[in-house]
């Protein structure tokens, strides 16, 4: 009988092997962690959709007969608040996680910044609705957080898009230009989809505080808050249930390859180089 042919391939071979390979779910390390944060944005999109719901019905207008729930729209907005600071945290500690070397490696990654400007983001949204509650400005709180929170959370975005679209395309996590609209570029349109709402957010608010109003006063800033906090929602929900069926974007090892992959608000979610074949020891 022939003996079976056989030849030791190059590194370089041996990787390509490994990326053609097909992405097993059971190699997406803390999965179970990196989707609960998915449904955590999920609800924090609706709810501040909510929040922006109540202000164009006038909860916040002295004039309006609907300003007795004033204190509801910065009870809704807090909780939306913390839920997408809780999410951005728990994003920031998987990240570090799932990164070989730890958090020094994670820190040399451009998308771990765009997760960074978020956290701090929605530490600047939560001092409106918290002061507001605490009756600081006739209940209208701090009326400059909102803008710099959106502008910080409208960079992190642009971030990972660079990230997505020039830093890592065609790579794992990045925008695969070969299959623009293969079910492996959902992440990154979902992401497409954060920054066009993120922008009627910024319009919406630059144009409140320019006003000198606290939030939805005019039906421009009104409608760019309800267009904004929909979009999120759509952008969540399409990621939420493409995770929740773990048809994650992962690839085999890629040699001299250390940033990680961009994330979002949450961000898409993928591998780092060098966790698709030694992930054992991080399953949980």
């Amino acid at each position: 009988m022939d003996q079976p042919l056989t030849r030791v391939l190059g590194e370089e071979e041996s990787y390509e092997a490994e990326a053609a390979a097909p992405v097993d779910p059971k190699f997406v390390p803390r999965k179970l962690e990196v989707l609960h944060a998915a449904w955590v944005w999920t609800f924090a999109s609706i709810t501040l959709t909510l929040e922006f719901v109540m202000i164009a019905l006038g909860c916040i207008d002295p004039t309006s007969p609907n300003i007795q729930f004033a204190p509801a729209v910065n009870a809704v907005g807090l909780v939306s608040c913390v839920t997408w600071l809780y999410g951005f945290f728990m994003l920031a500690h998987w990240l570090i996680s799932i990164t070989p070397g730890g958090a020094p490696a994670a820190f040399k990654s451009v998308g771990f910044y765009g997760c960074v400007l978020k956290i701090a983001a929605s530490v600047f949204f939560n001092m409106q609705p918290l002061s507001g509650l605490l009756m600081l400005n006739e209940g209208g709180g701090f009326t400059w957080t909102n803008l710099v929170g959106i502008a910080l959370f409208h960079s992190g975005n642009l971030v990972n898009l660079v990230d997505m679209f020039i830093i890592n395309i065609n790579n794992p996590g990045g925008y695969m230009s070969a299959k623009p609209f293969s079910h492996v570029n959902i992440p990154v349109w979902a992401m497409v989809v954060f920054g066009i709402a993120t922008t009627f957010l910024v319009t919406s608010n630059a144009l409140e505080f320019a006003n000198a109003h606290f939030s939805g006063v005019g039906t421009v800033e009104s409608v760019c808050n309800v267009l904004g906090g929909s979009l999120l929602t759509l952008g969540s929900v399409v990621r939420c249930l493409f995770k929740s069926r773990f048809v994650w974007i992962c690839d085999a090892d890629i040699p001299k390859r250390s940033s990680l992959l961009s994330l979002t608000f949450c961000s898409h979610i993928c591998l780092p180089p060098h966790t698709h074949t030694h992930t054992h020891s991080t399953h949980r």
